[in-house]
């Protein structure tokens, strides 16, 4: 689908059309998007990329194999945890139906085993 016929160029046969010159797009940072059969459309990128965190945010709320991934906790543990009251969840029914979906608070998971760690501490010092 052609948007803007005024900024699309025909694209060469391969990078180089006589195979010497090197491809002034790479060398700019410019970016090749396809519109159309044998067209491109160049963008300039201005700015540079950029160092940051690789490690996805942690979710507030998860299924328990959201729980399982993150901390390692099985499903029956955690239906345990919950019916003790140690970790938080809600379930979500939709009226007129028997089955829902349970939501652990993922920071509720992460208390507890906070909470673990003293008494474990305390025990391993003795």
């Amino acid at each position: 689908m052609i948007r803007n016929k005024t900024s699309l160029t025909p694209a060469p046969a391969d990078s180089s059309p006589k195979g010497s010159f090197p491809d002034l797009r790479q060398m700019t940072g410019e970016r090749v998007c396809a519109y159309g059969v044998g067209m491109i459309k160049n963008e300039i990128t201005l700015t540079p990329a950029a160092l940051g965190n690789i490690n996805p945010p942690q979710k507030e709320w998860g299924r328990w194999r959201d729980v399982q991934n993150s901390y390692g906790l099985k499903r029956g543990l955690l239906h345990l945890l919950c019916a003790e009251g140690k970790i938080r969840s809600v379930l979500i029914v939709r009226r007129g139906n028997i089955h829902g979906t349970r939501y652990y608070l993922m920071s509720s998971v992460s208390d507890y085993l906070h909470s673990l760690l003293p008494a474990q501490e305390k025990k391993a010092a003795d």
